[in-house]
């Protein structure tokens, strides 16, 4: 049930984020603030939450290299991508959400193995400030391309539809999973989800608002740390 809330929750805020663009506008500086402030608190709640309690109970190796290859899918699926010139089509900004969001959703079902919602509050909070400012993106550059209604509708089904089954897969696929595997699916996800803050996260906003991004990134590290401090 807890798992199904948090699908439920993740998808509003998406949605939040398409109808705030759709019926009254997201101003631009707004949402660099709000991309901005949710990357600092989805790369505190990614060490914390994610990565922190593998190396606190395994050796190191095995933890980093998950990091690492996290890291390295995420960067060559990109680069496949940008090859392929699909990034910069208006649907590119909602792929930019399934190639971040496919990690975090899988990082929630993952952790809901063994931990409680309040024991991941900082990683579901930052994922629900993320969704709302990312989605208003993406559906702001496919209002440019003249994309009907009815079209950006039926993306946003596709990507919701999507997020959840990795939220799912997550929890019931790897439900029976040694808790080893657990741990290093957790810091591969981990590794994913913070080259994504690198790759496009922190640079879309600072694009978009360069004078608070500084700003709003640590007040989204304190509200992540305060978030973390509930569990």
């Amino acid at each position: 049930m807890t798992l199904f809330v948090l699908i439920a929750a993740t998808s509003i805020a998406l949605l939040i984020g398409v109808a705030w663009v759709l019926l009254i506008g997201m101003p631009a500086r707004l949402e660099g603030v709000l991309i901005a402030l949710a990357g600092g608190a989805l790369l505190i709640a990614a060490v914390l939450e994610l990565i922190q309690p593998v190396i606190n109970e395994r050796s190191l190796l095995l933890p980093f290299a998950a990091l690492f290859f996290g890291a390295l899918l995420y960067t060559v699926l990109i680069q496949v991508l940008n090859r392929a010139g699909w990034i910069g089509m208006a649907e590119g900004s909602a792929g930019k959400i399934l190639m971040s969001g496919v990690p975090e959703n899988l990082a929630i079902g993952l952790s809901l193995i063994g931990f409680s919602a309040i024991q991941i509050s900082a990683l579901v909070g930052s994922i629900l400030v993320s969704n709302v400012p990312w989605a208003a993106n993406a559906t702001r550059g496919m209002i440019d391309s003249g994309h009907s209604r009815a079209r950006i509708a039926a993306t946003w089904a596709g990507v919701i539809a999507i997020l959840a089954a990795a939220a799912i897969i997550g929890r019931y696929g790897f439900g029976q999973a040694h808790e080893a595997v657990l741990d290093y699916l957790r810091c591969f996800a981990a590794g994913a989800i913070i080259c994504a803050l690198a790759v496009d996260v922190f640079p879309q906003a600072f694009k978009t608002d360069e004078r608070l991004t500084g700003l709003a990134t640590i007040a989204g590290v304190i509200l992540a740390l305060a978030l973390n401090q509930i569990s």
